[in-house]
């Protein structure tokens, strides 16, 4: 980039920063997300929650980089720092749309990710830890009577798949000694469809524990963590019929091609897929999520059917579509401008790096506070513009 640039790129870069401040201290007078923010301050473990999972992620990757020699710790590199290279932001802006996009339909679906963390849970499901596959038997017998052992079942062989990943993704490399790429490759691809649904019901366990930790506060309850999140745990399964949906268009968009590509003729046009799933799929889903956005909340918060959480969506559309939008909006254009700015700051270093690593692991934390400020502040609309007053015992 030329030098003539930057003096424009540092004063967007101020304009923008300087426009989301303001924009922050606005909404944080008013309305939800000024409750949000006093959520958060009231309960900071959402925060964690969704820090903890990022950041056990994020680490997850850079050991898997040092175990494939693409990242070698030098002492020397932690001290001297490479130059500021600045990059070119509209490049930035475009790597950064998607994970904005995907942020904002996470606070309606799911909002962080919760590999490798799932290895654990994994492990506890299938020990039957505090009595964890007792609590599941029972809630899938009753909502669904005929095919809980189907679901029990299936959950077994996701969790086991959800255990082994992790020890999969890190010794691929040594496994590469003993076994060819097109298997290792194949086995990769099975076990990550699998892990897949396991990791998606974790996520979501944690999803409603967040969620039931909001109405706690909202509705001036007191209900300590061990209680709501056995109740999380039960109010997954009243939700497993939206989370069997979106795990069901997940498998047929993302996985089933990829897995067509790698059993057919492994490399065979990979890339056209992995195209296909960037930009085409991903996006579709998540706007798919956010046109939805209320339906995960009236089936944790109401035990509704999912036909009727969809007419109640509707209905919550009719009556608040402006206080939707403009939530939408606020929560779109910051997020955009977190992953925008940590984008700039990551890749201005060179990849692997000290400073590109810890710019990473900044943006992961920023990212999952303003996610947590805003799932908070979401909960706290949805309260606000929903007509009936359902409640749930706790």
């Amino acid at each position: 980039m030329k030098n003539g640039l930057e003096p424009d790129l540092f004063v967007l870069l101020a304009v923008a920063a300087t426009g989301i401040l303001a924009l922050s201290i606005n909404v944080t007078r008013s309305g939800s997300f000024r409750d949000g923010v006093r959520c958060l301050q009231r309960y900071p473990e959402i925060w964690g929650w969704l820090a903890l999972l990022a950041v056990c992620y994020f680490c997850f990757g850079a050991i898997q980089s040092v175990l494939l020699n693409e990242w070698r710790v030098r002492p020397k590199e932690l001290l001297v720092w490479p130059a500021f290279v600045i990059p070119d932001p509209v490049i930035a802006a475009r790597r950064s749309w998607l994970p904005a996009l995907e942020s904002l339909a996470g606070l309606f679906s799911l909002t962080t990710v919760s590999f490798p963390v799932s290895g654990l849970a994994a492990l506890a499901f299938l020990v039957n830890w505090n009595g964890c596959q007792t609590k599941v038997i029972r809630a899938s017998k009753r909502r669904f009577p005929h095919w809980w052992i189907v679901v029990f079942v299936g959950m077994h062989i996701c969790a086991i798949a959800a255990l082994y990943k992790p020890f999969f993704s890190l010794c691929i490399f040594w496994l590469n000694n003993f076994f060819g790429s097109v298997l290792l490759l194949r086995t990769g691809a099975v076990l990550d469809t699998l892990s897949f649904q396991f990791e998606y019901l974790f996520g979501l366990v944690i999803q409603m524990y967040l969620l039931l930790r909001v109405l706690v506060w909202v509705r001036g309850l007191h209900a300590d963590p061990t209680r709501t999140l056995d109740m999380a745990l039960k109010r997954t399964i009243y939700a497993g019929k939206w989370a069997a949906l979106m795990v069901a268009l997940s498998l047929i968009c993302i996985q089933a091609p990829l897995l067509l590509t790698y059993f057919w003729k492994p490399g065979w046009n990979t890339g056209s897929v992995v195209q296909y799933v960037q930009q085409t799929v991903r996006p579709s889903l998540a706007v798919l999520i956010v046109l939805f956005c209320s339906v995960q909340l009236n089936l944790t918060f109401h035990n509704e059917t999912l036909r009727q959480a969809f007419l109640d969506h509707v209905e919550l559309l009719r009556n608040a579509w402006l206080q939707i939008l403009w939530f939408l909006t606020v929560a779109g254009i910051v997020l955009f401008a977190v992953c925008w700015a940590g984008e700039i700051l990551r890749t201005g270093f060179p990849q692997y790096s000290t400073p590109n690593l810890l710019a990473s692991l900044a943006s992961v934390a920023g990212r999952t506070f303003f996610s947590a400020w805003f799932l908070a502040a979401w909960v706290c609309l949805y309260r606000r513009c929903h007509k009936t007053e359902k409640g749930i015992p706790f």
